[in-house]
């Protein structure tokens, strides 16, 4: 019975530490994949009350805030009112965590990917949301729509929320 007992503990005992290593690993993933989505909402919306505003007199808001879903898809909705032309674009964009491989800055903060992994959807709708036309593209470039000055601390933030989500990256230029 001593050796039944034994040999349960010997095998079963790694499976069970393990698992609950296992278990913690996922949980410090899944706030760390939390966290992104906190910076990158905070950031966003932080540009989007300092000036909404585009140099061409559009209005930009956020039409649907950043989420990363189940598959670590993050995605963004920015809408662009176009008060001249009396009509506004929403633009979707779409990217995997796992095919962002660096974060730049110079005018905007930008995810550099994979080639052509990032997938854009853009419709502009009339003032009466009327859909007037649409527009798909795939790109290696996603353009966060932060471009504020004066945030290496969003650039430190980032880089450790990715890394802890277990999506390293690295960010080789950042000019403000």
């Amino acid at each position: 019975m001593k050796i039944i007992l034994f040999v349960i503990l010997l095998f079963g005992l790694p499976g069970v530490v393990f698992s609950q290593n296992k278990m913690q690993t996922q949980t410090v993933k899944s706030k760390s994949k939390k966290e992104i989505v906190k910076i990158l909402n905070r950031f966003l919306t932080d540009q989007c009350k300092k000036g909404t505003e585009n140099t061409s007199g559009e209005i930009v808001t956020i039409e649907k805030p950043y989420t990363i879903t189940e598959k670590n898809i993050l995605d963004v909705a920015i809408k662009t009112i176009h008060p001249g032309e009396k009509s506004y674009t929403i633009v979707s964009k779409k990217v995997n965590l796992s095919d962002i491989i660096n974060i730049v800055k110079d005018v905007n903060v930008l995810f550099i990917t994979r080639e052509n992994t990032v997938e854009y959807n853009a419709v502009e709708y009339n003032e009466d949301g009327k859909k007037i036309k649409e527009e798909t593209s795939i790109d290696t470039n996603f353009f966060t729509d932060i471009h504020t000055a004066g945030n290496l601390g969003f650039r430190r933030s980032i880089l450790a929320a990715f890394k802890n989500a277990g999506f390293p990256i690295v960010s080789e230029y950042w000019y403000d």
